[in-house]
Order: structure tokens, then sequence, then C-alpha cells
């Protein structure tokens, strides 16, 4: 979320249409298979128990704090 949000939030060029054309182009990894692809449901299964941090850049700065809860089974 971090590399993502500093480059939406703080890339800065002299084009500034560049600068709209890159910043409209980069997505979180969730936000990209989420929103772009519109992937609802993943038919896989993984056995086994994991931890998961959900960034604080990404929760905060780029407000995706549900994007990947939305991929895992209920």
């Amino acid at each position: 979320g971090s590399c993502t949000l500093h480059i939406k939030e703080h890339l800065h060029v002299r084009d500034t249409t560049l600068q709209h054309n890159i910043r409209k182009h980069v997505y979180e990894l969730n936000e990209f298979i989420v929103d772009v692809l519109g992937v609802k449901k993943i038919k896989a299964t993984f056995p086994y128990k994991v931890g998961y941090h959900a960034s604080c850049h990404g929760q905060r700065g780029l407000h995706l704090s549900s994007m990947s809860e939305l991929m895992v089974a209920a």
C-alpha cells in the first residue's frame, strides 16, 4: 500500500498530463484484482492458517480495508 499511495499522492513531474496518466494506472494489487479485473471469488483452497496484516497505508491512505477480505471465503 505505501508504494502505491506514494505514487498516487506524491508523484510530481513537470508534465502534468504524464503525471495524471501514471497516477490513474497505478493500483494496489487487491484493488487491481477486485476493481479492474472484476474478480469476486477465487475458487481455490489453502488448508493452512496464516496471519494477515492490513497495512495502514492501504487502509487509511488508499481506503482499501475490505478488498482483501472479499477474496477470503467465509
